[in-house]
């Protein structure tokens, strides 16, 4: 609360004391402090309100490991499947 009272209280003081020999800068300032203290509100807000998230053991054992009528032997068996992600340039090897 403190610093968003002083960001509020700088802004008023900046709007109030216009630097009349470079306005185009005094300008850009001003826009430039608006986006910043916006910008720390979005940052600061979700923080306020921290929501904390648990795994539920217990639901995902009654959905995963019982038997059910497509899955008759109670084990969740997923599709296994491999990927091979290339993350260097052939191109850059072959002209060495």
């Amino acid at each position: 609360m403190i610093r968003t009272v002083v960001l509020a209280l700088f802004l008023a003081w900046h709007l109030h004391n216009p630097n009349r020999d470079a306005m185009w800068l005094w300008g850009l300032s001003i826009v430039c402090e608006v986006w910043f203290g916006f910008s720390w509100l979005l940052d600061v807000v979700p923080n306020l309100n921290p929501i904390n998230r648990a795994t539920n053991l217990a639901a995902l054992h009654d959905k995963f490991d019982q038997p059910f009528e497509s899955n008759l032997h109670g084990c969740f068996d997923l599709l296994v499947i491999d990927v091979f992600v290339s993350t260097s340039d052939l191109a850059k090897f072959e002209q060495q």
